[in-house]
């Protein structure tokens, strides 16, 4: 590449949003707490998806897009 590292869609709408992953995690377990979800999301899980490391069930994507609409 030319030295401009490729941003994963997570990414650029934490960016375009203006998102702290940190509170994006803090909702997101909110909520999963609230709709009786097993397990949440943890902030290496986030970073993993936004690195483009990890995939994301459709669970956890719910949970990351409702966690968007709420902040």
């Amino acid at each position: 590449m030319d030295g401009q590292q490729h941003r994963t869609p997570l990414a650029a709408v934490l960016a375009a949003l203006g998102l702290k992953p940190k509170h994006v995690v803090q909702a997101a377990n909110r909520i999963a707490a609230e709709m009786g979800f097993r397990r949440a999301i943890s902030r290496q899980y986030l970073i993993k998806l936004r690195t483009g490391e990890g995939h994301a069930t459709e669970e956890k994507i719910l949970l990351l897009v409702m966690a968007f609409r709420e902040l």
